[in-house]
């Protein structure tokens, strides 16, 4: 979780082609699937549950700058189908955030 008061940043991205553009409330506060020197997928989800939007990334690092594999938006007040094609990652089920 984090709060709508986050600091974003612009992430930049291996696959930006099949990344959302926007700015992520991503920082070195930011938990890392499998810890911040964890190899595999290193996802890392942020719910703004003020905006009830969720941020997805993958491959995601942060040093001296922000960066990882791909990225994602999700509105989750909306039922907005992603556009065709791409890898662009699937939906996680959110239970954090009741009423979205």
């Amino acid at each position: 979780m984090v709060k709508s008061s986050h600091p974003l940043v612009h992430v930049s991205f291996t696959y930006a082609s099949e990344s959302d553009r926007g700015r992520y409330p991503f920082g070195s506060d930011t938990r890392i699937e499998g810890g911040q020197n964890a190899g595999g997928d290193r996802h890392a989800l942020m719910l703004d549950k003020s905006s009830c939007t969720l941020y997805e990334l993958y491959n995601a690092r942060f040093g001296s700058r922000a960066r990882a594999g791909s990225g994602a938006i999700w509105n989750l007040r909306s039922n907005q189908l992603r556009p065709p094609g791409g890898h662009r990652p699937t939906p996680p089920a959110c239970r954090s955030c009741p009423g979205c």
